[in-house]
């Protein structure tokens, strides 16, 4: 931890260190010199490993903010929640939706957040769930974006999200959501796979803020985006003069690679066991 600064632990992704866990989820620990502040939790087991590794006990966890509803982001609350019953748990209202994942020709896939892990959050008491569409200002330095407006035609939520088995409801997946903070070299914007897209997410910080936004890190979901998208993306970063990225989780490696060649050193891939100093 940096004196005056932020510190940044990535706990789960789909990379990882020596020693670290890996898997397809996403969980990055957030250290502001007042509290500790987690976004998302990872899908299974490597939560509980990698943060044992990284020496935070469960019940100095103070807040944990949801990305979105999907079941690799919230694996963990449980736990996290029966070691730290003062816990204030974030998120937008639509997390609880039953949601699915349907390619084509491949059997309907439910990727919500698991029950266990939903009655969980039903078990603390009001006061200690903050449901919000709003931005919501976590901590001197850490915000919530709260729901994104979806602004430009070449973003798309990166996959085929339905709210039906029987594909009749898309999902715009509306509870996407990032976390800003207000760091000395600028906006700090952190991800969890940015369904809404990075480009939008982007636009409505810099209106929150009207500051620059110095770095990007987590996941932007651009696994599965066309060239044009990817294009485009690497562009607005330029245009934003955003100095360090560091992508994540659901990126993908062709849309990594297409930023390195552009990028060069301002890019650096994440991995769980990586820290941050801000």
């Amino acid at each position: 931890m940096l004196d005056n600064g932020i510190s940044l632990k990535i706990v789960v992704d789909n990379n990882a260190s020596d020693g670290y866990l890996s898997e397809h989820g996403f969980s990055v620990l957030i250290d502001d010199g007042n509290q500790k502040i987690l976004f998302d939790c990872g899908q299974g087991d490597a939560f509980k490993h990698n943060l044992a590794k990284f020496k935070v006990p469960l019940s100095q966890i103070n807040k944990l903010i949801l990305s979105h509803g999907h079941y690799d982001h919230t694996g963990s609350i449980d736990e996290i929640v029966s070691q730290s019953k003062a816990i204030d748990i974030y998120a937008h209202p639509d997390i609880f939706e039953t949601r699915y994942s349907i390619h084509p020709g491949v059997e309907a896939r439910d990727i919500s957040i698991k029950q266990q892990q939903l009655e969980a959050i039903h078990s603390l008491p009001d006061e200690q769930k903050i449901i919000s569409t709003d931005m919501v200002q976590v901590s001197e330095k850490v915000f919530i974006t709260g729901e994104i407006p979806r602004n430009n035609t070449y973003e798309d939520t990166g996959g085929p999200f339905y709210l039906d088995k029987q594909k009749e409801a898309v999902d715009i997946i509306y509870d996407d959501q990032s976390v800003c903070m207000d760091t000395d070299k600028g906006l700090v914007i952190l991800t969890g796979c940015c369904h809404s897209g990075i480009v939008n997410t982007m636009d409505h910080v810099k209106a929150l803020f009207s500051k620059n936004i110095y770095m990007v890190i987590g996941g932007l979901h651009l696994v599965n985006a066309t060239q044009e998208r990817i294009s485009r993306t690497i562009e607005v970063f330029g245009n934003f003069g955003v100095a360090k990225i560091v992508p994540c989780h659901c990126t993908g490696d062709n849309a990594i690679r297409l930023m390195q060649l552009e990028m060069g050193e301002m890019l650096q891939l994440g991995y769980a066991g990586m820290e941050i100093n801000i």
